[in-house]
């Protein structure tokens, strides 16, 4: 328990620093995530309107 009373700052920033970095990087992973869903959709709706003029003529 001495360990801890007298490294209680250094442990604080630790803990700190890796919390942000995980919330960084979950943030980071959910806005690729969002890209990645935004193109996909883009991609069917150019591809499907694309396509609808050949089909009906």
């Amino acid at each position: 328990m001495k360990f801890f009373y007298e490294h209680i700052v250094f442990i604080r920033k630790v803990l700190i620093i890796a919390f942000l970095t995980i919330i960084i990087l979950l943030l980071i992973m959910g806005r690729f995530r969002t890209m990645r869903i935004r193109l996909l959709g883009e991609k069917q709706v150019g591809h499907t309107l694309s396509q609808s003029p050949h089909n009906i003529s």
